[in-house]
């Protein structure tokens, strides 16, 4: 063997064996997540877990995590599977949905500049917003989901089609379904003519998401396959594409269940088995253990003597097989006859509760990921209080307020796309205003629940209790509230008229 094999031989031994020193990222990864036959990260070459190179977020990959649609394609389905069979998965998304969205977000019309808006301009924009989000569902149920979507999958895409009466219609479209289309779909004459996308630069169609090569920021539209060898092309300004827990330059998003399903599952098999275990022994009430040399006929004579009823049962092995049943009122005492000893059953020397103590530790590692209490995730309360978890400046209040303003930054892209489209098809042509005027006097507020509904409260007894003794303006009180001063006086002064 030549000097130069044999140093390549010692040196793969070396890798090999650094590998099995830190964490095996087979525990946290799906089978073939981005790793070699040989069982290690490609490029490994020292303690670091991969080698780290210019090209590892080319094209929007997100290197080692994923290379390759199936890659992403592995991570959602663990997350779909895990919060659809795990209880403690289910009620994470169910405490997030509800203290994150909860009844729905509002979204509110006014007027930035009240002296030069036309008049009836606000409520006319405010019935296109309220009637897209009635015929949507949107408020309560279609943006409970596209959170949850968010949180599940890692991101979430809304498509927005307009219609001819300038409304618009929203559908969710599939992760899955925006793919690689392997060879560009159309070309760049093709999107100029048929979608008035003009492309001056070098582009790419890498996970779906037809973006400029050097820049993934700048994204032209998405490549959506409804079947194999249908594939249809959607604009980005018609699609609100939501990202979770990746960089703005990586293309698609990863479930907030990657790093805590593996957790959620071994509290599963280890709540699972101590159950198991624990029903098999109860059903064994005590043990009677026979004098040596005793013989099994002269058990079996004993046994049907002391019996109340004998049932005879199919046996596998050919014959009935009688089954001995002794009835024992409350109280009852037990006789041992000479020679034979009396033992408790399995679940007088229990030792679950140190199981239960493991199940515990795993939930409260896994709460770590949202920010929340233990009781949150367990639904045992009695280390912590549930109340205080929510209330303002606690971990979770911090984390769910600020996932409130992600996700509200997206609800208020896609119901501005719903009033520029009714701008586009005429709907506020009887104003005279252009689009740059039009966004120069109408804005969008977009507010969620408030997490800590006590503290709200409390807040906004407060403020009365400073109204009333002069100290707060109501200007400021509405401005607090996050309503406009002049809407709500001219509201007020229309609903006075008879």
């Amino acid at each position: 063997m030549s000097r130069k094999n044999h140093r390549s031989r010692n040196r793969r031994k070396q890798l090999t064996e650094s590998v099995s020193g830190y964490v095996n990222q087979n525990e946290y990864l799906p089978f073939d997540f981005g790793f070699t036959p040989i069982g290690w990260m490609p490029g490994v070459q020292d303690a670091a877990p991969y080698q780290p190179s210019a090209g590892d977020r080319k094209h929007g990959r997100d290197e080692p995590f994923f290379v390759t649609q199936q890659d992403i394609d592995h991570a959602r389905a663990l997350a779909r599977y895990i919060t659809l069979v795990n209880c403690p998965a289910v009620g994470i998304g169910e405490n997030l949905k509800n203290y994150i969205v909860g009844p729905g977000f509002n979204f509110t019309v006014a007027t930035k500049e009240r002296d030069s808006a036309p008049d009836g301009l606000v409520p006319a924009v405010q019935r296109v917003v309220n009637e897209f989000l009635d015929e949507s569902d949107f408020c309560g149920d279609l943006d409970r989901e596209l959170f949850w979507r968010s949180r599940r999958d890692g991101e979430f895409f809304l498509a927005m089609y307009q219609q001819r009466n300038g409304k618009t219609v929203a559908r969710v479209i599939e992760p899955e379904q925006v793919r690689d289309p392997g060879a560009p779909p159309f070309s760049d004459s093709e999107l100029r003519d048929q979608f008035g996308i003009d492309i001056q630069e070098a582009t790419n169609w890498e996970f779906g998401i037809h973006s400029a090569d050097r820049d993934t920021q700048t994204v032209y539209g998405y490549a959506v396959a409804w079947d194999v060898g249908d594939v249809s092309y959607l604009p980005a300004s018609m699609i609100e594409h939501h990202r979770c827990n990746v960089d703005r330059n990586v293309k698609r998003g990863i479930t907030d269940f990657y790093p805590a399903w593996r957790w959620l599952r071994q509290q599963h098999d280890l709540l699972l088995n101590t159950g198991e275990g624990a029903k098999e022994q109860a059903a064994i009430s005590y043990i009677i253990e026979h004098v040596e040399g005793t013989t099994r006929t002269a058990v079996e004579t004993m046994r049907a003597a002391q019996a109340d009823i004998i049932r005879y049962l199919t046996s596998p092995n050919g014959g009935p097989k009688p089954m001995y049943q002794q009835y024992r009122p409350p109280g009852s005492k037990l006789d041992v006859p000479q020679g034979q000893q009396y033992k408790p059953g399995p679940m007088g020397a229990e030792r679950g509760n140190a199981f239960l103590e493991v199940v515990a530790g795993i939930l409260r590692q896994v709460a770590t990921r949202w920010s929340m209490s233990e009781g949150m995730i367990s639904g045992d309360d009695s280390n912590n209080s549930y109340a205080s978890a929510i209330t303002a400046g606690s971990r979770f209040h911090r984390y769910a307020v600020a996932s409130q303003a992600r996700i509200g930054r997206s609800f208020y892209r896609i119901v501005w796309r719903v009033i520029e489209n009714a701008f586009n098809a005429g709907r506020f042509s009887g104003f005279g205003l252009s689009w740059p005027e039009f966004l120069e006097l109408v804005e969008l507020s977009v507010d969620g629940p408030d997490v800590d509904q006590q503290a709200a409260l409390e807040a906004e007894q407060v403020r009365e209790i400073r109204r009333r003794n002069g100290i707060l303006s109501v200007k400021t009180w509405r401005q607090e509230a996050g309503l406009d001063h002049e809407q709500e006086q001219a509201n007020i002064a229309e609903e006075a008229q008879p």
